[in-house]
């Protein structure tokens, strides 16, 4: 939980009833919502079912103490990041010592003041919420990192083939010029540039995915018909090779969005659906409204489904449909990351009769 300085989650540990009562008064009047427990381990089981900003915590206690409480939340790996403000009698100057070496973030004298007690627990919270952001940002840096590595590894292995592969072709031409007739000699060039065409979508897809977080954003309203004409040709090569039909519908409503993606996204929907729907690949596509008023497109493919229980893997870097896949595990992570810049959403249908991959955009809304 992340702590706020002004709406955070307090558990109060006091035996005294007058007490408790007492912080939750104040701590309630300065915007906080209060838990108490009367002892030990009312408190742990407190713990156990909710999640707090800041312990409250009086060191003298029936059936254990706090410094044995405290000994215990800093042995768990769930609390012990919980920021621990002790409030005792003055006279235990002994056990206040060996809390603070414990771990605990400050005392309070009883019987407290209230102006005192504001400001050390709004300090607590505030190296709470910094303590968190810290933590968050360091978990998100290494799962960055993570990815960084397992995408470079990918990227420079789905690079090497097509090159490896044009240049053994090129080796293959030099030593053999002399000797190679004309027909082959063509194949052999057309298999170079189909090797290099490929090198160049996997650098052209990293460029893209890299580029959209901090891209300029122009959108404008995008008249599906004419984009549908233009993923037409561009999808041909596709559509022959596979023997694929695509329903295109007749009207679609306006959205808005930045077109060039748009187009994008369009392109990887459906040329994904045309490598792995069925044999041959119907493709249908349908338009309607969200309860929020987006249009969501939806282009539904005859495959056999994705595996159970992977709908949200299919979004993430580095994920491939299967062994055979012939891509590089960018596609559906650039899908995501463009319509979530545009401000809509993605997600899946999945079923054995086929998948339902969709997407939406905002409305035109002509002023």
């Amino acid at each position: 939980m992340q702590a706020n300085p002004s709406n955070a989650h307090i558990l109060v540990i006091d035996d005294s009833p007058l007490e408790r009562d007492l912080l939750t008064q104040t701590l309630t009047n300065m915007g906080h919502h209060v838990t108490t427990a009367a002892s030990g381990p009312e408190a742990l089981n407190q713990l156990t079912h909710k999640q707090f900003d800041l312990i409250l915590l009086d060191l003298v206690m029936p059936q254990m103490d706090g410094v044995t409480l405290l000994s215990k939340l800093k042995q768990h790996p769930q609390w012990q990041h919980i920021p621990v403000l002790i409030i005792t009698h003055r006279d235990e100057i002994d056990n206040i010592v060996q809390c603070i070496r414990m771990g605990a973030v400050d005392c309070l004298s009883k019987p407290f003041n209230h102006v005192l007690l504001q400001a050390r627990v709004q300090t607590s919270l505030a190296n709470k919420q910094y303590h968190d952001m810290q933590h968050a940002y360091a978990q998100e840096l290494q799962l960055r990192n993570d990815a960084l590595d397992s995408f470079a590894s990918m990227v420079a292995h789905d690079l090497k083939n097509p090159l490896s592969t044009a240049i053994g072709f090129i080796e293959y031409i030099q030593d053999n010029k002399s000797d190679l007739p004309l027909d082959q000699l063509e194949i052999y060039h057309q298999s170079i540039l189909n090797c290099l065409d490929k090198s160049v979508q996997i650098v052209d897809s990293l460029l893209l995915f890299a580029r959209i977080p901090n891209a300029p954003l122009h959108s404008t309203p995008i008249d599906t018909q004419i984009l549908f004409q233009v993923l037409q040709i561009r999808l041909n090569p596709l559509i022959e090779t596979y023997q694929a039909t695509i329903n295109w519908p007749t009207s679609t409503p306006l959205a808005t969005g930045h077109a060039d993606w748009v187009e994008e996204v369009w392109f990887n929907y459906l040329s994904n659906a045309i490598k792995y729907g069925g044999t041959p690949p119907i493709i249908t596509i349908e338009t309607d409204y969200t309860d929020n008023g987006y249009v969501r497109f939806s282009i539904k493919d005859n495959g056999l489904g994705l595996p159970p229980h992977t709908e949200q893997e299919v979004f993430k870097p580095l994920t491939r449909f299967s062994a055979q896949s012939d891509g590089h595990g960018l596609g559906l992570s650039i899908v995501q990351r463009i319509i979530t810049r545009l401000g809509g959403t993605v997600g899946v249908n999945n079923s054995p009769l086929g998948c339902t991959f969709w997407f939406t955009l905002p409305p035109y809304q002509s002023s």
